[in-house]
């Protein structure tokens, strides 16, 4: 049989099996795990950057937009994701999960460690921060 190795990224669940609580959402447990993994990896590559894309490469994958639309449509998703980075990183992942779809806001919140209504709390000062850092335009 296999020796599980708990240095492996693919065994962090494995590692975390004595804190799970089987009276919370394993799926949420099993995201938190996931989360922690992101931000782990995150900041190794903030200490190690790769080369970024440029938005033009990305721009052209548009298939029925006009080149300016293309530029414009690039140009709006570097500043949303700048402004995205402004964001604290409890703000941002709030949002993000949030905007995702997948979970619910009970999920998120147990996935954040915090409350549902500081959830709540959380998205409308991030939703309200990400308004001020990146204005719509008509």
């Amino acid at each position: 049989m296999p020796r599980i190795s708990p240095s492996r990224p693919s065994n962090r669940v494995y590692r975390a099996a004595a804190r799970y609580r089987p009276d919370s959402k394993f799926s949420a447990w099993l995201f938190r795990i996931a989360r922690h993994e992101l931000l782990h990896e995150l900041r190794r590559r903030r200490r190690k950057p790769v080369e970024s894309v440029p938005p033009e490469d990305l721009a052209s994958l548009a298939v029925d937009a006009s080149p300016e639309e293309r530029r414009r449509a690039a140009e709006l998703e570097e500043q949303l994701l700048a402004a995205l980075q402004e964001l604290p990183e409890r703000q941002r992942s709030a949002l993000l999960l949030t905007a995702a779809g997948d979970l619910s806001h009970a999920e998120v919140a147990t996935a954040l460690g915090v409350s549902g209504n500081n959830l709540h709390v959380i998205l409308h000062r991030s939703r309200q921060a990400l308004r001020t850092l990146f204005p719509l335009r008509p």
